[in-house]
């Protein structure tokens, strides 16, 4: 496959997402930092996504994407909450909201605690979504360590656990206290 057209988008072999950089070249001190960017840089590029995307035969586009990933991992939340989730503007998120609405994987809910508020909940449809993703992920990730013993595939899943709550607690300790009080 030398290129695919998505949403008037085409990706061809030099734009897809690179593979080849050597993880210990990265300007982090910490080769554990270092194997943790690599991975967060390749699963947060969008035009990874849009590979994975067009692979399982996906029509939404990366926005609309994002936001059923957020929907699906936070629960419903008020459109302001996931603009600032998702880094954009209020108005953007309404523009992605009507988009999902329309294609029935999402609808707004009355905010019990604010009469005057809404809070943007994935359908049955948005949330069969969602489970697609996230069987897309386990498929990618049991392909990753499909030559890993079953000891070590439980090893680093502990040890994965234990570093992401550490992570967790981490991060509400930045938040409460600022990082450099940490």
């Amino acid at each position: 496959m030398t290129s695919t057209e998505h949403g008037g988008r085409t990706l061809a072999p030099q734009d897809r997402v690179s593979t080849d950089r050597d993880v210990a070249a990265l300007p982090y001190r910490s080769d554990l930092m270092a194997s943790l960017g690599a991975l967060l840089n390749l699963w947060d590029s969008p035009d990874f996504h849009l590979e994975i995307r067009l692979s399982d035969g996906d029509v939404l586009d990366e926005p609309c994407h994002r936001m059923i990933r957020h929907l699906s991992f936070r629960g419903p939340m008020r459109p302001s909450a996931l603009a600032d989730e998702l880094g954009t503007g209020r108005s953007n998120v309404s523009k992605i909201v009507g988009r999902l609405q329309a294609g029935g994987l999402v609808e707004r809910q009355a905010d019990e605690g604010d009469s005057r508020a809404s809070r943007v909940c994935l359908t049955e449809s948005g949330l069969a979504v969602a489970q697609r993703l996230y069987d897309l992920g386990d498929r990618l990730a049991e392909q990753v360590v499909r030559d890993w013993s079953p000891e070590d595939v439980a090893t680093y899943t502990r040890l994965t656990e234990r570093f992401a709550r550490g992570a967790l607690t981490q991060a509400e300790e930045v938040r409460r206290r600022g990082v450099d009080q940490v």
